[in-house]
């Protein structure tokens, strides 16, 4: 599968009109703006999806530990 923008991945200026001619396809841009980051490789890899975050205290108090909730 080649749904990506290697000019993109490397932070180089694309506009729409090149994305909707490259290799992005299907996912290029919406009502005249770029999707960052374009194709469907990128965005089943930076899907913005953070799990929640809860630090809790040990039972003496002295340390902490972390407890991931949620989609990751």
């Amino acid at each position: 599968m080649q749904s990506f923008d290697s000019d993109q991945l490397l932070g180089k200026k694309r506009l729409p009109h090149d994305l909707d001619k490259g290799n992005c396809k299907p996912i290029t841009s919406h009502e005249g703006k770029p999707y960052y980051p374009c194709g469907l490789i990128a965005n089943s890899v930076f899907n913005d999806t953070f799990p929640t975050v809860t630090w809790m205290n040990s039972a003496g108090g002295s340390e902490s530990i972390c407890i991931l909730k949620g989609h990751y």
